[in-house]
C-alpha cells in the first residue's frame, strides 16, 4: 500500500508517504527482518522515478512551484540514501544501468537525473563504498561508474552541464589514479562545457569549480599548462560583466596564475 501511494501521480500524496517508507527501510536495516532484494529494488526504482524533474518544471525561471518540487525531490533523496545503506550493490547497479545509456541525445531531464544520482552516491553510500576508497590497484564500483561517466557526452542544457561540472569536481580523487582522463575533462571545463558555455550560470559556476580543481590536482597538470593558459587568457578578456562577473574572473585568474607558474617551472 505504501509503495502504491509513493508512486502515485499526485506528488502531494507521494509526499505524505516518504517519511514512512524511509523509516521502514531504515528499521529493517537494524532488525532481524530483512527486506527481499525484489522489494528493495521496487522501492529504489519508484524513488528514482519520482526524483526525475517533471516536464513542466521551469529550469529557466524557477518560482514557488519549482521550490516546492525541489523540497519534494530532496525528501526523496532520503529514501535513496536509505536504499544505498541497505544494499549498496543494488543501487550501484541501477545507476550503472542508467550511465550505460547516457549520451547527448537523450532527454536532458533523464540525463540530469542520471548525473544527480551519481553525484548523490558520493554522500549516500557507506564509507567503504565511497570516493575516499578510490585506488589504482583495486578500483571500487563507484570508481568504475565514474570512469564510465567521464567518457559520456551529455546534453548541453545548462542544468545538465552545471551538474556535470559539480560531479567532476566531487570525484576529483579519481584523476589521481586515472590521469589519462584529465585532459578531456579540463578541455570540457575551460571550453564550451564550462567557461565558454552559452549560459551565464554555467560560466559562473565553472569559474569557481575550475579554480578548485586546479588547486586540488595541480601536480597532475603540467602537460596541459600551455593549452590551458591560452584558453584562460581568452576567457579573462572575453565579454563584459554579463559574460563573467569580477568575482568570477578572479577565480579564472587564480587558475591562470597556477598554470603560469607551471609553465615557468617547465622552462
Amino acid at each position: 500500500m505504501a509503495l502504491r501511494l509513493l508512486e502515485h501521480e499526485d506528488n502531494d500524496i507521494s509526499m505524505e508517504t516518504i517519511d514512512f517508507v524511509q523509516l521502514f527501510v531504515d528499521r529493517t536495516r537494524h532488525s532481524d527482518y530483512k527486506l527481499s532484494t525484489e522489494y528493495l529494488t521496487h522501492i529504489a526504482r519508484v524513488t528514482v522515478m519520482k526524483m526525475r524533474y517533471s516536464d513542466d518544471y521551469n529550469f529557466d525561471r524557477p518560482g514557488q512551484d519549482e521550490a516546492e518540487y525541489d523540497d519534494f525531490v530532496n525528501d526523496l533523496k532520503g529514501i535513496f540514501e536509505s536504499c544505498c545503506l541497505a544494499c549498496p550493490q543494488l543501487v550501484l547497479s541501477m545507476v550503472g544501468d542508467r550511465l550505460a545509456v547516457l549520451n547527448d541525445q537523450i532527454p536532458f531531464r533523464d540525463a540530469e537525473l542520471t548525473i544527480r544520482l551519481l553525484y548523490n552516491l558520493g554522500e549516500c553510500l557507506p564509507n567503504e563504498y565511497g570516493p575516499q576508497k578510490f585506488s589504482a590497484e583495486n578500483p571500487t564500483e563507484l570508481q568504475k561508474l565514474f570512469g564510465i561517466f567521464v567518457t559520456c557526452a551529455v546534453p548541453q542544457h545548462h542544468c545538465v552541464v552545471r551538474l556535470t561540472l559539480e560531479t567532476l569536481v566531487r570525484y576529483d580523487k579519481f584523476f589521481q589514479h586515472n590521469k589519462t582522463s584529465l585532459g578531456s575533462v579540463l578541455e570540457f571545463m575551460v571550453g564550451h562545457g564550462g567557461l565558454l558555455h552559452s549560459h551565464g550560470s554555467v560560466r559562473s559556476r565553472a569559474a569557481y569549480l575550475f579554480s578548485r580543481l586546479v588547486r586540488e590536482l595541480n601536480p597532475l597538470m603540467p602537460n596541459y599548462s600551455a593549452d590551458l593558459l591560452q584558453t584562460l587568457q581568452k576567457v579573462l578578456y572575453e565579454g563584459d560583466e554579463e559574460f563573467l562577473s569580477e568575482s568570477d574572473r578572479s577565480f579564472v585568474f587564480e587558475g591562470w596564475v597556477w598554470k603560469y607558474r607551471d609553465r615557468d617551472q617547465k622552462i
